[in-house]
């Protein structure tokens, strides 16, 4: 067989499973998988937030598609408040709307229309304010988008299939009267269908152009809506992350960065990937993101659905080559918004998509409308760790670095380091790896080659923390005053680290850091440690903005 080393010896994926694992009960205190939870009505209250924190949440996501920026910061300081008072670094993003088109409102205030397979109906892109029936609906979004209303006849032809509320009715295109603005289409299939619900159009390929705002300010591929909630509590509020919807290119994400501008330089942008044309430039669009989240629900949607496997296995091996975290986001566990069980087949599902390689798996309407939000964390938390308890990540480092060098040739130097640290890590059997951090780039890095031990950063950045704990795999973060005096910051932590069993007398440690001259990105400094009796003989000072946090590992911190 190809690319295999005389005397290797090879075992299956699932070696280390027995039946003790199958009985016993998982200590979801050594997750690494990210827990992404969407704020809505059904948690947004201070007390079930946190409960959602004390169940494993990492990270809160505001969608930014209702309500205005009083209502977001109005959420954002409950959320604030509540993570403060648990002494939790916990992150927020927040989502743009996106270019979305939908079905207008009916006539006679109508709730709902029934449309007949093999019937007519006509789509008009031109007059929004159209009241339709079961002949002719509106079709309504922002103008201010390339991706609008009025283009689609421009766009679409002969044959091009539609789909109304995420596919429950589908359409044929069979005339397009590009003079007024009308696209005809034969009916598929029975349906009902309400007011205001999405229209997917596979496939569609859309010609990015720039666009100018009521100030002559011209941004490509960024909505009015958007435009204000980015500015206005994106970056007034000082959001953690921002998830921007409907990436076609990676002029979609650069427009964002240059809106955010030097006020919001260190806020990481998520491109979300929910469309086929958005998959089709995933390289260049992970170049220039930070993180990719990969929206399952709409690509099933845009693909054909046996696909979707692939595609997922696709997006996060791509990711985790260019050492950019991933989310798996949509339908994670859909049938507890009104059932306090997952089903089987969303267990599986959610236990693939970590196999799989993804960071962070994010659940929506489950937490933010679902009648069991605190529930639904806890099962996803349950089923992350099972599924972590079945990796073999020894192999997945091997596999990482190989597959890395086999793209690129080479390492980037502090690349190099970080791959040098875990590794180190295996080597000496290190139960952590502590890295001193000013940007957290370190950390990303680190988190890329998935170490089995887990990862600490301090930092003095409070954004910083909250970013590293959020989303990057395996990693726990907390702030500190400085990182001055390295030696004394590293004695402290190692104090701790006894106190709390975590390590004991003889165990090693591996740490990554600066040069005796600290500075940002001068990350250049593996150090491996073993503790020694001194580490906890006198532990009589201790730097307080990290020391006594996390110490609940429900919330998040290894430490227990």
């Amino acid at each position: 067989m190809e690319n295999l080393t005389e005397g290797e010896v090879l075992y299956l994926p699932g070696d280390g499973i027995d039946l003790s694992s199958i009985t016993n009960e998982i200590d979801v205190s050594n997750r690494h998988t990210k827990i992404v939870c969407t704020l809505g009505p059904a948690c947004w209250d201070e007390e079930t937030l946190g409960y959602m924190i004390d169940a494993g949440m990492t990270m809160a996501r505001l969608c930014c598609s209702h309500g205005n920026i009083d209502d977001w910061a109005s959420c954002l300081g409950r959320f604030r408040k509540v993570a403060k008072r648990r002494d939790s670094n916990i992150a927020l993003m927040m989502e743009t709307y996106g270019p979305q088109i939908r079905t207008g409102y009916f006539a006679n205030d109508a709730k709902e229309i029934s449309l007949t397979k093999g019937e007519f109906i006509v789509l008009t892109c031109r007059d929004q304010s159209h009241l339709g029936d079961h002949t002719k609906i509106a079709i309504t979004g922002d103008e201010s988008h390339h991706y609008s209303p009025s283009s689609l006849p421009d766009i679409i032809s002969e044959g091009q299939e539609i789909l109304l509320d995420r596919g429950s009715c589908v359409l044929t295109v069979t005339s397009v009267d590009v003079t007024n603005r009308e696209v005809k289409c034969r009916i598929e299939n029975s349906a009902v269908i309400e007011p205001n619900r999405p229209v997917n159009i596979p496939g569609i390929q859309t010609t990015s152009s720039t666009m100018t705002n009521g100030a002559g300010n011209t941004s490509s591929s960024i909505t009015e809506k958007d435009r204000r909630s980015i500015v206005e509590f994106g970056v007034g509020y000082g959001v953690d992350f921002i998830a921007i919807s409907g990436v076609r290119t990676p002029d979609d994400v650069r427009a964002v960065r240059k809106l955010v501008g030097s006020a919001g330089k260190d806020i990481r942008l998520v491109a979300k990937i929910e469309n086929r044309e958005g998959l089709q430039n995933l390289a260049g669009i992970l170049r220039v993101s930070d993180a990719i989240m990969i929206m399952r629900g709409e690509l099933s949607r845009e693909l054909e659905p046996q696909k979707i496997t692939m595609v997922q296995r696709y997006i996060f091996d791509e990711c985790r080559l260019s050492g950019k975290p991933s989310i798996a986001a949509t339908e994670c566990l859909m049938s507890m918004v009104n059932y306090p069980r997952p089903s089987r087949l969303e267990c599986t599902d959610a236990a693939m998509a970590i196999v799989d390689g993804a960071d962070c798996v994010c659940l929506g309407g489950e937490t933010a409308v679902g009648d069991y939000p605190v529930e639904a964390a806890k099962t996803i938390v349950r089923l992350v760790s099972e599924a972590e308890s079945a990796m073999a990540y020894d192999t997945m480092y091997i596999g990482i670095r190989n597959s890395t060098l086999g793209r690129f040739g080479k390492l980037s130097s502090p690349e190099s380091v970080a791959n040098s640290a875990v590794r180190t890590a295996y080597d000496v059997g290190a139960k952590l790896i502590l890295l001193l951090s000013e940007s957290g780039d370190t950390a990303k890095q680190v988190a890329k080659y998935c170490p089995r031990m887990p990862v600490l950063v301090l930092t003095p950045s409070a954004r910083v923390a909250r970013q590293c704990f959020g989303m990057f795999r395996g990693v726990y973060a907390f702030k500190v005053d400085d990182l001055e005096d390295t030696d004394k910051i590293i004695k402290e932590t190692m104090d701790e680290v006894v106190m709390r069993g975590v390590a004991k007398e003889g165990d090693c440690f591996v740490i990554v850091c600066g040069g005796s001259k600290f500075q940002r990105g001068s990350t250049n400094q593996v150090r491996v440690e073993v503790i020694e009796n001194h580490y906890w003989d006198e532990p009589t000072s201790h730097n307080q903005s990290y020391y006594h946090r996390g110490l609940d590992a429900t919330s998040g911190c290894f430490i227990s």
